[in-house]
């Protein structure tokens, strides 16, 4: 069977679908390996627990600092693995390259040109971030493909059972980070603004029934409706010592000291209490706001700059942190690294040359559609959702693996010369 049915009204040939997940995944194992990236993360801790219990807890204490999505995956795959770590990233592997078919797909159905979404597919399979992050302890790559397919469902939306179909997919997104709810909103947003209000009530009904679950169940065990790990996410990037580290060092390094001040200043709190998660977070959050409260321009001027490291050809942060991986604080707002290690040349200068390539190809592909950017506009609101999410919170070249997808449209559309527009 060489088609398949499209909701657009037309079909899709299955062929460039199956030749380009098939180069995705080749790539991707290729970097599985020759580097062997390790999957040892809390999501894997965690996901062993549930994967035995059926529980989100760790040591039998419930946890609420992450999202389900990803560490469900993570225990299906170890159980259909029997826990073989190298079977569990060829799955995940699987999973990351199906964005590329959606995102041949989405090509098509903005763009109206084969050719376009052929390149943008080969565009998506051979993106040095989206290889990497393809066999990573993250959820990048699951929330990569699921948005890819959220917006590919979301401009072919003809009915409400299409919109609840995207419905169902950025309600999947947002259980694999929450950071990605706005995005809900823009969708809804935008149905509203095109005049079609009746398919906003589909889809917000789809996404959040899928949501709610989730949210009301985090607030049943720690008093929080969203995952308890915002707070320090929201202080290691917004601290005295974070603009020590940046853009060479990851911030992460900075949550030790974090969680030593939160027991210096709050003795009162215990591990052991059922909201404890919740009252650090709360701390950490506030801690976080009166630190960029204090000094709104240095506050400001730190953002912008976020915006320039997470879209930049420089691989932020450029050394790796390793178990020796030290942060030395002096008291007076500086900061020091010990026992990093630098990223590979061929990492460096890969995502140098990648990310380079798509910014220069990106512009000219907006300027072609520039009259038709409205019907882009779902692809927007993904974009600024994770600018604007990593501005304020942590930058870092491997957040943007989710929103890449929306520069490959444009590069596609540039490199193919055609769009519905100027056909």
């Amino acid at each position: 069977m060489r088609e398949w049915f499209n909701r657009t009204g037309g079909t899709v040939r299955l062929q460039p679908c199956l030749l380009l997940f098939a180069l995705a995944a080749c790539a991707r194992l290729a970097y599985l390996v020759v580097f062997h990236p390790s999957l040892d993360s809390a999501y894997w801790t965690i996901s062993a627990h549930l994967a035995r219990t059926g529980s989100l807890a760790v040591n039998g204490a419930p946890v609420t600092d992450y999202e389900p999505l990803y560490l469900v995956f993570l225990a299906a795959a170890r159980t259909l693995a029997g826990d073989r770590v190298v079977l569990v990233q060829i799955f995940q592997i699987g999973v990351a390259s199906l964005g590329a078919i959606y995102m041949y797909r989405l090509t098509l159905a903005l763009a109206g040109s084969p050719r376009a979404a052929t390149i943008g597919g080969v565009l998506f399979a051979l993106h040095p971030l989206l290889i990497r992050q393809a066999s990573a302890a993250s959820d990048l790559s699951l929330v990569t493909t699921l948005l890819v397919a959220f917006a590919y469902a979301f401009v072919s939306i003809r009915s409400a059972a299409g919109a609840a179909v995207a419905g169902v997919w950025i309600g999947l997104a947002v259980l694999t980070r929450s950071m990605t709810l706005p995005v809900l909103a823009g969708g809804v947003a935008v149905l509203i603004a095109s005049r079609r209000t009746a398919l906003a009530v589909p889809l917000a009904v789809a996404a959040l029934l899928l949501i709610a679950p989730y949210v009301a169940r985090n607030h049943l065990v720690s008093g929080s409706w969203w995952p308890t790990r915002g707070g320090i996410n929201l202080y290691i990037g917004n601290s005295p010592y974070t603009a020590a580290l940046l853009p060479a060092h990851d911030l992460d390094l900075l949550q030790e000291p974090a969680y030593a001040m939160v027991e210096r200043e709050r003795p009162d709190l215990h591990a052991d209490a059922p909201g404890y998660a919740a009252e650090v977070d709360t701390f950490l959050n506030r801690r976080a706001l009166g630190y960029m409260m204090e000094r709104p321009l240095r506050t400001l001027r730190e953002k912008v700059m976020n915006i320039g490291y997470l879209l930049s050809p420089y691989l932020v942060p450029l050394h790796i942190a390793t178990a020796d991986t030290r942060v030395a604080i002096d008291g007076h707002g500086g900061a020091g690294v010990e026992h990093s290690r630098a990223r590979p040349v061929v990492e460096v200068v890969a995502h140098a040359a990648a990310t380079a390539f798509v910014l220069l190809t990106a512009v000219p592909g907006m300027y072609v559609r520039r009259r038709l950017l409205t019907q882009d506009a779902i692809l927007w609101c993904i974009a600024a959702t994770f600018v604007g999410v990593n501005a304020v919170y942590v930058p870092a070249s491997r957040y943007a693996a989710p929103m890449i997808f929306v520069l490959l449209f444009y590069s596609g559309v540039a490199l193919s010369g055609l769009s519905r527009g100027t056909r």
